[in-house]
């Protein structure tokens, strides 16, 4: 979940995201799966997979670990899903350092999913996703 604690710091603490973010900061960000009369635009954080890295010294003080995680983007149009995930990737792509207590070696850009229209619900949605690599004691 260490992965999942920085991802979520950075998006909600990047300027550009809030302000897409509006009325639903505080909430607008959820983990795993955003509730079902959740306000939009909105973003949902997603661990995908991991994997502890080999490391060369085993009495290492540290552990290297990767994670995936998935961000999407949702929103009412497709203009602002698509400005709200390109503020998601500013904020979070090639970052490094401890963010809410996670060492963070870097975030890369992963891949990119195709855009999502729902015309019951009327939204919009895509998910980018990242490669995260954190050191856990």
């Amino acid at each position: 979940m260490r992965a999942e604690k920085a991802v979520r710091y950075l998006l909600a603490n990047a300027s550009a995201v809030t302000s897409l973010l509006g009325e639903t900061t505080a909430n607008g960000i959820h983990p795993g799966q955003a509730p079902e009369l959740a306000l939009l635009p909105l973003l949902v954080v997603e661990f995908v997979s991991g994997q502890e890295l080999t490391t060369i010294d085993a009495t290492s003080a540290f552990g290297l670990n990767q994670a995936r995680m998935s961000i999407s983007a949702v929103a009412k149009t497709y203009p602002a899903m698509k400005a709200l995930l390109e503020q998601v990737r500013i904020a979070l792509n090639y970052q490094r350092g401890t963010f809410n207590g996670v060492r963070v070696v870097s975030i890369i850009r992963d891949s990119v999913g195709p855009d999502l229209r729902d015309d019951d619900r009327q939204l919009y949605s895509q998910s980018i996703d990242f490669q995260v690599t954190y050191q856990e004691p």
